[in-house]
C-alpha cells in the first residue's frame, strides 16, 4: 500500500451512559465497519490476545474480549482465543501453565463463551514457515494457531516497550504471533547456551527436534553447528540453566519484528481486522510480572483493518494526551514524544516506516469518530 491514501481509523471514547456502555460502543465500532460482513459461516475466527504475566493488571480486559467473541458469533463464525509461549521462562512458557496463567486472568472458556488455545503447541514449536526474503530474514514462522485461522482479529492493550519502543497492533502481529524460534530470531543471532550449574538431568536432550544437544561430562552441551534455534531447550529446562545470548540491538530486533508480521500476514489480506484499546499504558510490556503506574490518560478505543494506520493514530493520540501523575513521566507536557522520553535510544518511526515500504499499510490516516 505504499504511497496510498489515508486509511480509516475508527474511534471511540470511554464515555459511557446507563444507555450507552463501553459494550454498546464496542460493538457499534464493529458494525460501523461492517466486521460481520468480513467474516464469512463457519469461519475459524482466531482472536489474538496478550494473556498478561502472573502479577501484571494492566493486561486487556477480559469482557471486551468476550464481547467481540460474541459479535464473531453472531457473524456466523467460530471464535477461539488464542497466544503464543514466550521464549523467557515465566508463567507462559508451555502451553499448560499458559492457559492455567489465562484463566487467573478471566480469559476462561466459561468466561469468553469461546474456546482458549495456546497457538504453537505445547513448547511451542508446531509452526509453519512463510519465504519473505527481505533484509533481516529470508523466512519467518508463524504459529500453526494463527496460521490456520479463517480469518485473524487482533486485539491489543497498548502499552510502551523498551525494545520496540509501543506495543500495538504490529508488535502484537510480528512478535506475537511468531513461535518460540520466531521470537528468539528476532532477539539473537547465536544459539542458547547452557550455564555451568546444569545438572545433567538430559531432559533438553529428549526434546531437541534438531539432535543439538549431547551430554558431555554430566552436562548438556548445545552444537551451534546443529542448533536450528528453535529455542524449545530454554522452556523446557526445570532449573533454567539454558539462557539466551540477547545480542541484537533494538533497531534490528524492530526491523525484524515488521519483517514477522509482513510474513505473518501476508495471506490474511481482507480476512484481519485490528484494535488497540488505549487505557492503563503502562510504561513496560505486559509480559512483565509487574505493572507500573499508566503514564498517559485513558483515551479509548481505537479499530481499522490496517495496522500501520491503526499503530500511528494510536501513538499521536498518546502523545497528544497529558501525561498521568505519580508515573514515570509526570513531568512531561502534552506533545512531547513519550515513547522518546521513556526509551530514547528506540527509533520507533523506524518501525512504522519500514511497515508501509514493505506494504503492511500507510501511516496516514483519518479518524472516524464513532459515539
Amino acid at each position: 500500500m505504499q504511497g496510498c491514501l489515508s486509511m480509516n481509523v475508527y474511534f471511540t471514547d470511554l464515555n459511557c451512559s446507563y444507555k450507552n456502555d463501553i459494550f454498546k460502543k464496542l460493538r457499534r465500532v464493529a458494525n460501523e465497519m461492517s466486521l460481520h460482513k468480513k467474516i464469512k459461516g463457519g469461519d475459524l475466527v482466531a482472536l489474538k490476545v496478550h494473556f498478561g504475566e502472573l502479577g501484571n493488571l494492566a493486561f486487556l480486559n477480559p469482557l471486551y474480549v468476550r464481547e467481540m467473541a460474541d459479535i464473531v458469533k453472531g457473524a456466523g463464525g467460530k471464535p477461539y482465543l488464542t497466544d503464543t509461549n514466550t521464549l523467557y521462562r515465566g508463567r507462559r512458557k508451555n502451553a499448560p501453565s499458559h492457559l492455567e496463567n489465562a484463566c487467573l486472568h478471566g480469559f476462561s472458556p466459561l468466561v469468553m463463551g469461546a474456546p482458549v488455545y495456546i497457538s504453537g503447541g505445547l513448547m511451542g514449536d508446531t509452526c509453519r514457515e512463510v519465504p519473505v526474503n527481505l533484509d533481516e530474514n529470508e523466512k519467518v514462522y508463524s504459529a500453526e494457531g494463527i496460521y490456520n485461522a479463517d480469518f485473524l482479529i487482533i486485539l491489543s492493550h497498548f502499552k510502551f516497550h523498551e525494545v520496540a519502543g509501543f506495543g500495538g497492533a504490529l508488535k502484537n502481529a510480528g512478535m506475537g504471533c511468531a513461535p518460540v524460534r520466531g521470537k528468539l530470531s528476532m532477539h539473537s543471532f547465536y544459539t542458547p547456551y547452557v550455564k555451568n550449574s546444569c545438572v545433567g538431568c538430559a531432559k533438553c536432550v529428549k526434546w531437541c527436534h534438531s539432535s543439538a544437544i549431547s551430554m558431555v561430562e554430566e552436562r548438556a552441551f548445545i552444537d551451534p553447528e546443529k542448533c536450528v534455534g528453535c529455542g524449545i531447550c530454554i522452556g523446557i529446562c526445570p532449573d533454567d540453566h539454558i539462557r539466551i545470548r540477547w545480542s541484537e540491538k533494538t533497531d534490528r530486533v524492530g526491523k525484524s519484528m515488521i519483517e514477522y508480521a509482513f510474513g505473518i500476514l501476508k495471506d490474511f489480506k481482507g480476512r484481519a481486522f485490528y484494535m488497540n484499546f488505549l487505557e492503563k499504558i503502562s510504561p513496560q510490556c505486559d509480559c512483565y510480572p509487574f505493572s507500573d503506574n499508566p503514564v498517559a490518560e485513558d483515551i479509548g478505543i481505537l479499530a481499522s483493518y490496517d495496522p500501520v494506520a491503526l499503530d500511528a493514530a494510536s501513538i499521536d493520540l498518546v502523545n497528544t494526551a497529558g501525561s498521568r501523575p505519580h508515573s514515570e513521566l509526570e513531568d512531561l507536557a502534552p506533545g512531547e514524544d513519550k515513547i522518546k522520553a521513556l526509551y530514547p535510544d528506540v527509533k520507533w518511526k523506524q518501525q512504522l516506516a519500514y511497515a508501509e515500504k514493505l506494504g503492511l499499510g500507510t501511516r496516514e490516516y483519518t479518524l472516524v469518530d464513532v459515539r
